[in-house]
């Protein structure tokens, strides 16, 4: 059951990506909203507080409130639980994509740096591949300890976006099955890293 907020954001969320409220237009007055929406004007600014905080609106003391790009000014977590007022599919599509984001990074990194460090991480992740809470855990501390040795900060800062959401959604919907894939593929790096060395 959804909350007087809830419903005004799903409503107005709605009407921005049904080209209702263009963006760079302005929202209709708070007068005009309320009464479309059939909610008192105190609600309705709560929720407009909220939208305003995740990027979907411009609110302007002395003039109208302004529609925004929501896609180019969001947090990623923002855009999973709003997008889900609009498409479940693409809420649930973009859950996955974090999950295979995540393991992209990690892989890009593990091709870049195999230490001492990360050699004890990989191998506590292989202990952990039959408990899904300890791989997750594992995994996390895997791309956080590679994003800090990388020097290149944009990697830092999607891993430090990526991390909470990688714990939220992994549980359920990572498999066992693609738990063991992506340990073969760590595993697989490793093990090549290995051998140029001694080479």
């Amino acid at each position: 059951m959804e909350t007087v907020s809830e419903k005004i954001e799903h409503y107005i969320i709605s009407a921005i990506s049904t080209d209702k409220y263009l963006v760079g237009s302005p929202l209709p007055s708070e007068r005009e909203l309320s009464k479309e929406i059939s909610v008192n004007r105190c609600s309705l600014r709560t929720a407009m507080k909220a939208l305003e905080k995740d990027g979907w609106i411009k609110i302007q003391h002395g003039s109208a409130t302004k529609v925004m790009g929501f896609l180019d000014n969001c947090q990623i977590n923002a855009a999973i639980q709003r997008v889900k007022y609009v498409d479940d599919d693409l809420s649930q599509s973009l859950k996955s994509g974090v999950i295979d984001t995540f393991f992209d990074i990690i892989y890009l990194l593990l091709q870049k740096e195999i230490s001492i460090e990360i050699n004890l991480l990989l191998s506590e992740l292989g202990d952990s591949i039959n408990c899904k809470e300890a791989f997750i855990n594992n995994e996390a501390l895997l791309a956080n300890s590679l994003a800090q040795k990388n020097k290149n900060k944009v990697y830092a800062l999607l891993v430090n976006q990526l991390t909470p959401l990688y714990e939220i959604y992994a549980p359920n919907m990572l498999t066992e099955e693609a738990m063991s894939n992506r340990y073969a593929l760590y595993s697989m790096l490793k093990e090549s890293s290995l051998v140029n060395h001694y080479l």
